[in-house]
């Protein structure tokens, strides 16, 4: 997978000129790296990796971990999502259980416990069906305020403003 953008400083081909310019021309490392534009560290660790897994280690690898953690057992999977039930927050769970955050979080997320709205079931949409048309009518109401007179900005005197605009 090939996701770089374009001002990279450790694409494929960077690598490779990196094995090249080291192990192959004999360069120095901190040549290379100046001429690179990468730190030495991050020429250390492509040599290490060439030299350990060959061209093959000079691609991209995700930053996804690589192992996954054990299952939690499934009686504590249980009392989380009980817990939860009662409307705990995920802290609160962590803390009564001794154990971490994020551990608590990614239960509640697979279970689809995670917002305060999913632990409610939705209620059943109302539909109001007449045999015939007209059946039923549906009116909107507004409250329309009434303006009497002039206001002060057109006659230029507050002392004339009046009270009590009334609603039609």
């Amino acid at each position: 997978m090939n996701n770089h953008h374009q001002n990279a400083g450790s694409t494929l081909f960077s690598r490779a000129l990196i094995v090249q310019g080291v192990l192959k021309e004999e360069k120095r490392v901190r040549e290379v790296a100046k001429a690179l534009g990468v730190s030495q560290r991050t020429v250390y660790k492509w040599l290490a990796g060439y030299r350990s897994g060959g061209k093959a280690a000079l691609h991209s690898r995700g930053s996804w971990t690589r192992r996954r953690s054990r299952p939690l057992p499934v009686g504590r999977v249980a009392t989380i999502a009980a817990m939860r039930r009662m409307r705990m927050h995920s802290s609160g769970i962590a803390f009564s259980l001794s154990m971490p955050l994020s551990a608590v979080t990614l239960e509640l997320r697979r279970f689809g416990l995670n917002r305060l709205p999913h632990l409610e079931p939705k209620l059943p949409v109302i539909l109001y069906e007449h045999q015939d048309p007209g059946d039923m009518i549906h009116l909107d109401s507004k409250k329309l305020g009434k303006i009497d007179g002039r206001g002060h900005r057109i006659h230029g005197d507050r002392s004339k403003r009046k009270r009590g605009i009334v609603w039609e």
